[in-house]
């Protein structure tokens, strides 16, 4: 029951979430995303590229990942492992993981169907996708630097 009230804080009291949110009130309210759309469907090769974001980001998160569940050496990190809250670690990685997957097959749907989505919901889309993986994607790197500092500093 703990751990699924980790995972339930972990998703709705996150940076994610609150990205997602920003992003529904400023598709609520905003104007501007038709711009954006009409660029994203325009076929300028920088605007083409930037689709790609989310699936650089899905790979830095995996290499953080892999880095923050094995931080030292072998024998170093059996402290990590057998520290009774290393489910956290687990959990945060997979949800990371999860979510830039989600969002890189979202952006490439995004490519695909462009001429077939509306401007607003274009961009607002786009945005989303890019945004929750870097966001996903940056906790990760700095987790691990974080994991590393402490496990240096206490083991």
């Amino acid at each position: 029951m703990k751990r699924l009230a980790d995972i339930l804080r972990m998703t709705f009291v996150s940076p994610e979430f609150a990205w997602v949110c920003l992003i529904s009130l400023v598709y609520i309210s905003g104007d501007w995303l038709g711009i954006l759309g009409l660029q994203l469907k325009s076929n300028s090769d920088v605007w083409k590229a930037l689709y790609v974001l989310p699936l650089v980001f899905t790979g830095f998160a995996f290499k953080a990942s892999s880095k923050l569940r094995y931080p030292l050496a072998k024998e170093e990190n059996k402290a990590l492992y057998e520290w009774p809250e290393y489910h956290r670690i687990t959990d945060r990685v997979v949800f990371s993981i999860f979510l830039c997957l989600v969002c890189s097959l979202g952006t490439v749907g995004l490519w695909v169907f462009t001429s077939r989505i509306e401007e607003s919901l274009l961009a607002v889309s786009y945005l989303a996708f890019v945004g929750l993986s870097g966001i996903s994607t940056l906790l990760l790197i700095l987790a691990e630097y974080r994991l590393k500092e402490i496990l240096t500093r206490y083991v």
